[in-house]
């Protein structure tokens, strides 16, 4: 399980990175971000995936249980910045900043009356890093 803990965090690491400083459009759009966003971004999220991966490679349960906690933390950021305004109700703002940046990237989930849609580049991001918690989470109750 550690193999596959590692490399589901290191594959959640090396999207993320590749989608913050690539434009892939019309898989991403960075071109509505400011260069000097994108780095901080870069940094922060490089950051926190990076620290689970230090975990693991290490095996030390403390540092473990709390790239745990990092991950899930990013699931909840995750949760309520793209799924709650998906299924129940955005602001106007949401709705606004959503259409200048993502309205015209890949979408595959259906429409929610006027609620800004998860795109793909995005689903796939959250799928990893909810693939890069459990498995960090099976591996740490195997020990």
């Amino acid at each position: 399980m550690l193999t596959t803990a590692l490399a589901l965090n290191m594959l959640h690491l090396m999207y993320r990175q590749v989608t913050i400083h690539f434009d892939l459009y019309p898989f991403n759009n960075l071109s509505s971000i400011s260069p000097k966003a994108r780095i901080s971004q870069s940094v922060l999220e490089g950051v926190l995936m990076l620290f689970p991966l230090v975990a693991l490679r290490v095996e030390n349960l403390f540092m473990v249980v709390a790239a745990s906690g990092i991950l899930f933390l990013l699931l909840i950021k995750e949760f309520l910045i793209w799924w709650l305004p998906y299924f129940t109700q955005a602001s106007d703002e949401r709705k606004i900043r959503y259409r200048g940046i993502f309205a015209e990237t890949m979408i595959v989930l259906p429409k929610i009356r006027d609620n800004p849609i998860p795109n793909l580049e995005h689903c796939i991001l959250h799928l990893l890093n909810l693939a890069s918690f459990l498995t960090t989470i099976i591996y740490l109750l195997s020990n």
